[in-house]
């Protein structure tokens, strides 16, 4: 991987931010969403301690729920600021959500035990409007992920500009046409719509990767619009170091030949 180009404390602002839209009340108060995701941290590492330190209550399940999530949150903070990655969002914080849950609420159970009838009753109606009020607000999500994925498909390479790109279309109807390596700025989108085995272009960062991309004498390059990466190396630095025989131009992108000796690709 390429070097983190976000701080510490940039992955935890991106970690709040996710965390605020996951539960209700919170949702755009990323602030507020820092000093509770924050205190259960502390309520995790108390746990931890305590555990430790009081044996007879060391095998519990809240024990490895604290753990798990103490040690995740660590990981992926630590990780995502040494090496370079995507925005720390809902996929790679999903692991996080059920210990997430089970942390903040682990105490109800035991306080319950020890207080009478009429504060109980008070806590299960005030959990109970919580408890609605975390239903309706996935509920929402929910409906508006639908009215996106109705009309345009699931988000990925089976959303209807990927499934219905001219570019992939012609692909498919012309794999023999590519006697040639094949390279993409989004290679596992064409491996995953046409079959055809496609290599990443290389990191412009990343010197070894470029030495391998220059060795062939011919190549071609699809060139999608939606799979634009500044991480990697443009057109231009390729025009800069091989002769460019041929374009094939779509509404969602181009195939490029390049070559010193031979024929284009029509």
């Amino acid at each position: 991987r390429e070097k983190a180009i976000r701080s510490v404390a940039d992955n935890i602002r991106e970690m709040t931010a996710t965390f605020s839209d996951w539960f209700p009340f919170i949702k755009g108060h990323e602030i507020l969403a820092g000093i509770l995701f924050s205190l259960l941290c502390f309520r995790a590492v108390y746990i931890l301690f305590y555990r430790i330190l009081q044996q007879q209550y060391f095998r519990s399940v809240e024990t490895i729920v604290a753990a798990v999530f103490l040690i995740y949150t660590v990981f992926i903070i630590s990780v995502a600021s040494i090496s370079r990655f995507e925005a720390l969002s809902s996929r790679l914080l999903s692991p996080l959500y059920i210990p997430f849950l089970l942390v903040s609420s682990s105490w109800i159970a035991p306080y319950m035990q020890r207080i009478y009838r009429k504060k109980k009753i008070t806590i299960l109606l005030a959990s109970l409007v919580l408890y609605t009020g975390f239903q309706y607000h996935h509920y929402r999500l929910n409906a508006e992920a639908w009215e996106g994925i109705k009309d345009a498909g699931i988000p990925g390479y089976t959303e209807d500009s990927w499934t219905q790109s001219p570019a992939i279309a012609f692909i498919k109807k012309n794999k023999t046409l590519f006697t040639y390596a094949i390279y993409s700025n989004a290679n596992d989108a064409v491996y995953f719509l046409t079959g055809l085995q496609v290599l990443p272009l290389p990191h412009k960062e990343i010197t070894s990767e470029i030495t391998v991309f220059l060795q062939p004498v011919s190549f071609y390059v699809i060139w999608f619009t939606d799979g634009d990466n500044p991480d990697l190396v443009s057109f231009d630095f390729i025009k800069q170091h091989k002769k460019l025989v041929s374009t094939q131009t779509f509404t969602d992108g181009r195939i490029y030949f390049f070559s010193d000796s031979t024929p284009s690709l029509h």
